[in-house]
């Protein structure tokens, strides 16, 4: 995935405010906002995704996450990512491939 010439960035200080930012742009626009953030700033994000799931605001909260090699041995920052996400988002996963995220992000938005 990349970005397109209409698409912005905007980078922020805080992972929660970053997604009440995408809230307003969604609301405002119409569209899905997209927030990424790294392994630790999924944790920060989780007050902002819960507000944004009241509000019904649509979300993309992509997020880093430990070295898949290492995954479930205790590895740097590894947190359980989709089990904080579950009370607070309609639909997660994990993306194994940066290959298999455009897919993984249509396939879950038409299932809505």
């Amino acid at each position: 995935m990349y970005l397109r010439q209409q698409d912005q960035a905007v980078d922020t200080r805080h992972e929660a405010a970053a997604v009440h930012m995408g809230e307003g742009y969604s609301r405002a626009c119409g569209k899905a906002a997209v927030c990424m953030y790294t392994t630790p700033g999924h944790a920060n994000a989780i007050a902002g995704l819960t507000h944004a799931l009241h509000g019904e605001a649509p979300i993309i909260s992509i997020s880093g996450c430990a070295e898949s090699d290492t995954l479930g041995k205790g590895g740097m920052q590894e947190i359980d990512q989709i089990g904080m996400a579950r009370p607070v988002t309609k639909e997660r996963g994990w993306c194994p491939a940066q290959n298999a995220l455009q897919s993984m992000c249509t396939r879950r938005s038409v299932m809505r």
